[in-house]
């Protein structure tokens, strides 16, 4: 009789905890601004809908999948006028509760783990601790490789599984490496650690392998049918886009915040291991995922974050080891966990974030802004200008996310202090050309209301923020055209602001 009230206490209090810790996660993103990313590729959906067709009258690097996860959401806003970044927060919250009951119930067929520290730590990871990444396609993926890790880890225990199990996380580790291939180790260490461990290849043709297999395989075959201009995009884009700004290694591992948290992540699990685990199936997948960024060669925040997140589980799936191992992961759990949850608490309750008074700010400077205002943004990076299109409703327009090609182009120069040339018309390449081309058709088509023109950094090391915009397009006497049809209304975040003028339409 004890036992059970003991254990009917032990899962309201779960159920208290994660209560808890889903509501500072959600606070922390209602009260942010939506980042461009995310912004961006529900805008992409949205003008999907509206008959634009997907790198032909919107520019995207990106594959498809990630567009195509956003057309239902782009869809319900428009059917029912609600308001699509409350729709688009609702549906990746119930993604990632989704994700969060799914390895609460693998748990209770796993010898390791314990279902209420799986579900709380799973929580903890996919709605606590995202901060300005959530809904990003790291976060997602995140989600979605969760259920798999724990199918593995009872894998290599020999436990049984329900039958949907294997099937259901191998759908969900497909469309994750469907998102991402970069991060395909994360997938394949793993598998070998099992293969290796059970002296057979078996586990290469159980159920969830297959299923990944399948839906990544349906994936790309899928792209040539809905998606035939993609192709072409990365032929014209790719290559240069691949030596855009590259980071080095050293400078990803130990440079960023990110590198440095994984690779401590890994010398506390590596102290705190007192011989082979499942758990070792987390550790191959922390590795998988910081390869997985090194690969991308960008060194971005929110690549880190499944190997943040996936380390963090490490960690806390370390908490029910043997008491060696649980006082050595214990610490590192304790400072990082800690920390996190500090700053969430600070993002959750503290004072209002910069860069919402820098938005309201930058509002203000802009003048009227509502969904007739059309926003010309040349910039190296999305900033400010796109929230725009995410708070207050206004048009894009560009079929770019922002205008990416001259940091591309000139990727060598910014890597060096001397002020960068410009091409002349007549020494442009073919790439140069077709974007400077794409940029002011749009301009000239659209007639955007407002032009925002980023300030060019004279700070050292900026890189591409030093990209002089106005220089760049004036060789075209198009743009010098168009200069005229606006008035200079002032400065604000590092942009110059002009207006069109009202007897230009």
């Amino acid at each position: 009789m004890a036992s059970r009230r003991n254990r009917r206490y032990a899962t309201l209090a779960t159920i208290l905890a994660a209560l808890v810790l889903v509501l500072v996660g959600t606070r922390i993103e209602w009260r942010s601004l939506l980042s461009n990313d995310v912004g961006w590729l529900l805008y992409v959906a949205q003008q999907m809908l509206r008959g634009d067709i997907l790198y032909r009258d919107i520019i995207e690097i990106n594959p498809p999948l990630i567009v195509w996860l956003n057309l239902p959401i782009a869809w319900l806003a428009q059917i029912t006028q609600l308001p699509k970044l409350v729709l688009l927060r609702l549906a990746v919250l119930c993604i990632m509760l989704a994700s969060a009951a799914l390895a609460g119930m693998l748990a209770r067929h796993s010898r390791t783990l314990s279902t209420p520290r799986t579900l709380l730590l799973a929580v903890l990871v996919l709605i606590t601790f995202p901060f300005s990444y959530f809904g990003q396609r790291e976060h997602l993926i995140m989600a979605f490789m969760l259920p798999w890790f724990l199918v593995a880890m009872s894998r290599m225990e020999g436990g049984e599984l329900p039958r949907w199990a294997p099937l259901l996380s191998g759908v969900f580790l497909g469309l994750a490496l469907c998102l991402k291939p970069h991060y395909l180790l994360a997938w394949l260490l793993p598998l070998g650690l099992i293969a290796q461990t059970r002296r057979s290849l078996s586990i290469v043709w159980k159920p969830e392998q297959i299923a990944a297999a399948v839906t990544m395989a349906g994936y790309a075959g899928s792209i040539p049918v809905f998606a035939p201009e993609y192709l072409p995009l990365v032929r014209r884009l790719g290559g240069a886009y691949l030596q855009w700004l590259p980071v080095t290694a050293h400078t990803m591992l130990l440079g960023n915040p990110g590198g440095v948290a994984v690779i401590g992540i890994l010398l506390v699990y590596a102290v705190a291991r007192t011989g082979r685990s499942p758990l070792d199936v987390m550790a191959l997948a922390v590795v998988g995922f910081l390869i997985g960024v090194l690969l991308q060669k960008r060194g971005n925040d929110y690549h880190y974050y499944p190997a943040v997140g996936s380390g963090l589980l490490l960690l806390g799936f370390s908490l029910g080891g043997p008491a060696r191992t649980r006082r050595v992961a214990g610490v590192g759990f304790g400072v990082l966990a800690g920390t996190l949850f500090l700053i969430a608490c600070s993002l959750a309750f503290g004072p209002e974030a910069e860069e919402v008074r820098g938005y309201r700010e930058f509002r203000q400077a802009a003048g009227p802004v509502d969904a007739t205002t059309s926003v010309l943004s040349l910039a190296p990076r999305g900033g400010l200008p796109f929230e725009l299109v995410n708070h207050a409703g206004a048009k894009w327009a560009l079929r770019f996310p922002f205008p990416i090609v001259p940091a591309m182009v000139y990727a060598r120069e910014l890597d060096r202090p001397a002020p960068v040339v410009y091409h002349t018309l007549a020494e442009r390449t073919p790439l140069e050309q077709w974007f400077v081309s794409v940029v002011l058709d749009d301009a000239e088509r659209i007639q955007p209301s407002l032009l925002l023109i980023h300030i060019p950094s004279t700070l050292p090391g900026s890189r591409d923020l030093r990209l002089d915009y106005v220089a760049y397009f004036s060789a075209d006497p198009r743009f010098r055209a168009l200069l005229t049809q606006y008035c200079y209304r002032g400065q604000a975040a590092g942009f110059w602001i002009y207006r069109r003028v009202a007897n230009h339409g």
